[in-house]
């Protein structure tokens, strides 16, 4: 939470020493490599998680993400799935399954697909911040409907609690250059 990525690195690497089976601090741990742009050493730990805990969907998503970020997008697609597909997971984490393949798909330049999917994911749990992101940026990438885009990367900055890179960046550069652009065409 203090964001010292290095520092949490070491303590991980250190705990996972002491606990070889603590799936929760490879978890931890992945997190931080991806936040350090070291995505093979995320995807590593994430196949020693998925080794011994593969049914978990914290694996499971995290894994997907991984594989997205790795370029490999069927298995990416299919890891997402099979969380946004398991009827047993709470409507929460299948939504959150959902919004990944949609990312999965905008990568792929499947603009429709993925606009359903993200939809299903908000149709799942309408707080899903990351699927109202997500659908934002399809809307003004993909599809360039800039009034759908800014409704969108509002309700995201409204459902996301913490104040993160991401929303900082919404708020100030997506929003208002949204907003100049709708002001020009009208």
């Amino acid at each position: 939470e203090a964001r010292e990525m290095k520092k949490a690195e070491r303590l991980l690497v250190k705990s996972i020493e002491l606990a070889p089976d603590s799936v929760n601090a490879m978890i931890m741990l992945a997190r931080v490599y991806i936040e350090l742009g070291q995505i093979a050493e995320a995807g590593k730990i994430m196949d020693k998680a998925s080794a011994l805990d593969g049914e978990s969907f914290d694996v499971k998503l995290l894994t997907a993400q991984v594989a997205w970020h790795l370029r490999d997008y069927d298995r990416s697609s299919r890891l997402f799935a099979s969380v946004a597909n398991d009827a047993k997971l709470d409507a929460s984490v299948r939504s959150l399954g959902y919004s990944g393949c949609g990312v999965v798909e905008m990568t792929r330049s499947e603009h429709d697909l993925a606009r359903i999917l993200f939809f299903r994911a908000i149709r799942m749990d309408r707080r899903n911040a990351s699927a109202w992101y997500h659908l934002g940026l399809l809307y003004r990438d993909g599809f360039g409907y800039n009034e759908a885009a800014l409704e969108q990367f509002n309700i995201f900055v409204r459902l996301e609690k913490i104040a993160d890179q991401r929303v900082q960046r919404v708020q100030r550069m997506y929003i208002p250059e949204l907003q100049e652009a709708i002001a020009r065409s009208a």
